[in-house]
């Protein structure tokens, strides 16, 4: 590899080194607000916003994650931080999986609920 390339990727590994765990810590708390705002009833007309917040927040974290820590690279070591973010960023996207999927069935019910009542009244 020429030392341009490595220069380039020396450069980009410091640059995820230092925003890695402010990206980290504002992606979940932008999560969180968004899913505040889900049960809230924001996104009642439209709960395939529910569907797009949570993929867009999984994008972001897997990308991070498969530059980051993909077999391609050397050198490669485990910091305590790595240890959290990889801890914290799996648990995270089992409870967004679950947590959407409940407000997606959830706001069905209640499209249901209301599309029945409404047809009884009429």
């Amino acid at each position: 590899m020429s030392d341009a390339v490595k220069n380039a990727i020396k450069k980009t590994d410091d640059a995820v080194e230092t925003v890695k765990r402010p990206t980290f810590l504002f992606t979940i708390g932008i999560t969180y607000v968004s899913y505040i705002f889900i049960f809230l009833g924001i996104s009642y007309l439209l709960p395939t916003y529910i569907r797009a917040i949570s993929n867009v927040m999984h994008l972001v974290i897997c990308l991070f994650l498969i530059y980051k820590f993909n077999p391609l690279r050397k050198n490669q070591q485990l910091t305590e931080t790595d240890a959290n973010l990889i801890f914290f960023t799996a648990v995270f996207i089992i409870l967004s999986t679950g947590i959407t999927e409940f407000a997606l069935a959830f706001f069905n019910s209640l499209k249901n609920v209301f599309k029945d009542n409404l047809s009884t009244t009429l």
